[in-house]
């Protein structure tokens, strides 16, 4: 028994290592896109500098392509030293193709890759693509002698190859994308929210059966299964009462849905606890965006519309499933549902069963579209899930088209491209100008790259005359002319990066690629960029000095702060520090004579800078302390060492706008009912920090601003003294 058990226990298993390895690209593209990307044989003719075409192969060597061949006829030299990743000092002389094919080798091991030194004309070209193996894919980098050129096209118009044309020089890059006849694409991963289609308008029974059930008693529904209603049962409900109002008519013109809005508004429930019910608010808001009937597309009629001129291109099996969509439409009248549902307040097990719902009917669509691809010829071997697939992304199928009607011709996209310059102009630099210039610009390097820039413009003239004397023209053709062939590393890196990426669409066939061109004007771009950076380092530079500004006047009222303290400090010390006078009302001579003989002040304004403070904090209240004149308040009043009567005398202030009042200033010692020893201190009799006695000083502070004198003392009685 235990051994069968043992048998049939599940050992779980994480991912494997290649799974781990290609983790994240595998969300992007899945596990069949990786399986084609890892099948693919890519070949890249290398010319020129080379750079741009081997940035292109990093980043597709990384992924895990499957194979790749490098067909360069250059020896490396000093100057692709500089600009090639991929080359060093020790590949001087050798072939650039083979050093470049072993070192990107090193970034993934699991991708094969080969290269060729011998391809240096058409001749040797033509045997290399003449071999039993077939490419997936050819990439080439200009510039290239027309004679090669010619050869590559007519194997991709054989074997229905897509090719993709690069070229980069100094400042300028493009690449071209030429893929073979019709070239269709059925996971082009459009954005979830944009698949959901609910058809509120067009229910099948089930569905009907599912809202009229759980809104039969919805009047009488408590608060919470009130508000767990889904989203769409509140819109099929209401949009029944609609319909019985307004003679079997669904809302459709902006105006209708904005009155049923305004239903489903009035129909919420506010007095609940929550004072409001989030899934009424989710109905409201989905009206406009899902009570509509959907329509077909204009990708997925051109797919409809489409006629072969080649026999060969129906029998492919996406051409066998749009034959069969396109019966179900015209039977049905919709498309297939698509099964998806977005995400709502509901209970759980509603949202599942409602779930469910969507489901069974999408995949009861995708039968009946098999059952019709069953009965086209060659439609025998399709799978399942490719119908599957193709029904879920119906509405958003891609057709690049290249045997449709002839493109425009040159004159004409000129025409247009400089009408756009026009308005550009107007509208300010938010609206980029045409590149029209530099895509002719590039054409003239195209099979050599040696050319000044008078040449490019008098060639660029000659095929289009209504570019003569257009000011960008002549910028391209000076860089171009300047640059001499050469690549720039970082404009290489950012092209390959961007071939790359529609490589890997091209052969997963997923994601919408580039229709024809792409060019980067990284000048412009970095023009721009210098604009910012300096506006940038302008306001920088004006904060800073903001800022410097502030720290100074900080600065300086600190130091004014610390002056002051000092000040107020040594006062306070040197009143502390001076001899007490004596007590019991007898006079101490030596010191009071010392004291009123000195002719200058011990802390006169001679002695230092004056200070103004006025409105300082003095730590004591104002009606105390405040006693001085504004116009001197450093002065000290001098109190003579006799004449000191029992009681305080009041002093005179006069304060504006108010009469003269007496003032018995608080700190004046007052000798009334003392002792001695000490009796009850009353407040405000002596100054803090002193002890309670008689002293023939009237007033003592421990901080600037005090005065020392007998209230009403007048110079004639002799020089103040400043503490």
């Amino acid at each position: 028994m235990t051994e069968e058990l043992e048998q049939t226990t599940l050992i779980p298993q994480g991912p494997s290592d290649k799974e781990k390895k290609y983790d994240r690209q595998l969300r992007l593209w899945a596990a069949s896109g990786q399986a084609a990307l890892e099948s693919a044989n890519l070949l890249l003719i290398n010319s020129g500098a080379g750079t741009v075409g081997i940035e292109t192969l990093k980043n597709l060597v990384l992924p895990g392509i499957g194979k790749f061949t490098i067909a360069d006829g250059a020896v490396v030299q000093d100057v692709d030293l500089g600009v090639n990743f991929f080359l060093d000092e020790s590949c001087l002389g050798k072939s650039r193709a083979q050093c470049c094919t072993e070192l990107l080798l090193e970034l993934n091991p699991e991708v094969d890759g080969v290269w060729n030194s011998a391809v240096t004309d058409a001749t040797s070209l033509q045997e290399l693509l003449n071999a039993p193996e077939t490419f997936t894919m050819i990439m080439y980098s200009h510039p290239l002698q027309p004679g090669m050129l010619e050869v590559i096209e007519a194997y991709g118009r054989q074997h229905r190859t897509p090719l993709i044309a690069i070229h980069s020089v100094g400042f300028y890059s493009y690449f071209r994308i030429t893929l073979p006849g019709t070239f269709p694409t059925v996971d082009t991963h459009p954005d979830q929210t944009a698949t959901t289609d609910l058809r509120l308008l067009s229910p099948w029974p089930e569905l009907s059966e599912f809202a009229n059930e759980m809104t039969k008693d919805i009047d009488n529904l408590d608060h919470h299964d009130h508000g767990h209603i889904p989203m769409v049962v509140i819109l099929l409900y209401y949009l029944a009462i609609w319909k019985k109002e307004h003679g079997g008519a669904y809302p459709t013109s902006y105006g209708e849905k904005t009155e049923f809005r305004q239903l489903i508004s009035k129909a919420t429930r506010r007095d609940n606890p929550e004072g409001g019910e989030e899934n009424f608010d989710e109905a409201f808001a989905a009206v406009m965006q899902h009570v509509t009937l959907p329509p077909v597309p204009s990708s997925l009629k051109e797919v409809f519309d489409y006629e072969h001129k080649d026999e060969q291109d129906s029998k492919s099996s996406f051409w066998i499933i749009a034959e069969a969509l396109k019966q179900f439409y015209a039977e049905n009248q919709r498309l297939p549902v698509a099964g998806g549902l977005p995400d709502m307040k509901a209970q759980s097990s509603v949202y599942i069963k409602l779930q469910n719902i969507y489901k069974d009917k999408a995949r009861q669509d995708v039968n009946d579209v098999l059952s019709r691809v069953r009965k086209i010829s060659g439609g025998e071997n399709i799978d399942l899930e490719e119908v599957e697939l193709f029904c879920k992304n119906a509405r958003f199928v891609k057709l690049i088209n290249n045997t449709g009607e002839a493109p425009p011709s040159m004159e004409q996209i000129i025409e247009r491209e400089l009408s756009n310059d026009e308005i550009a102009a107007i509208a300010g630099p938010e609206m980029p100008t045409s590149l029209i210039p530099i895509y002719l610009a590039l054409s003239v390097p195209s099979h050599s790259s040696v050319a000044s820039a008078d040449e490019i413009v008098t060639a660029v003239c000659q095929k289009a005359p209504a570019l003569e004397g257009n000011e960008r023209l002549t910028q391209v053709a000076q860089e171009l002319a300047r640059a001499a062939g050469g690549e720039l590393h970082n404009i290489s890196a950012v092209t390959g990066g961007m071939v790359a990426q529609e490589v890997i669409k091209i052969i997963t066939n997923q994601y919408v690629p580039i229709d024809n061109t792409c060019m980067t004007n990284s000048r412009d771009i970095l023009q721009q960029k210098n604009v910012e950076l300096a506006e940038a380092l302008r306001d920088k530079n004006r904060k800073l000095y903001q800022t410097q500004e502030l720290y100074t006047q900080v600065k300086r009222k600190a130091e004014l702060g610390q002056i002051e303290r000092a000040a107020y400090d040594a006062v306070d010390n040197s009143i502390r520090l001076a001899p007490q006078p004596a007590t019991n009302g007898q006079e101490s001579h030596g010191f009071h004579s010392s004291f009123h003989d000195t002719n200058d002040p011990v802390y006169s304004l001679s002695h230092g800078p004056r200070f103004d403070t006025t409105g300082f904090t003095t730590g004591l209240p104002g009606s105390n302390l405040q006693r001085n004149e504004r116009e001197d308040p450093w002065a000290r009043k001098r109190t003579p060492s006799h004449g000191l009567t029992p009681e305080a005398q009041p002093y005179r202030r006069t304060t504006s706008g108010q009469g003269r009042a007496d003032i018995f200033p608080p700190n004046i010692a007052s000798n009334k009912g003392l002792s001695r020893g000490g009796s009850i201190r009353q407040p405000g009799a002596n100054s803090p920090g002193f002890p309670q006695r008689s002293s023939p000083w009237a007033s003592v502070g421990l901080t600037s601003g005090l005065k020392s004198g007998e209230p009403g003392q007048t110079r004639a009685n002799g020089p103040l003294r400043d503490l």
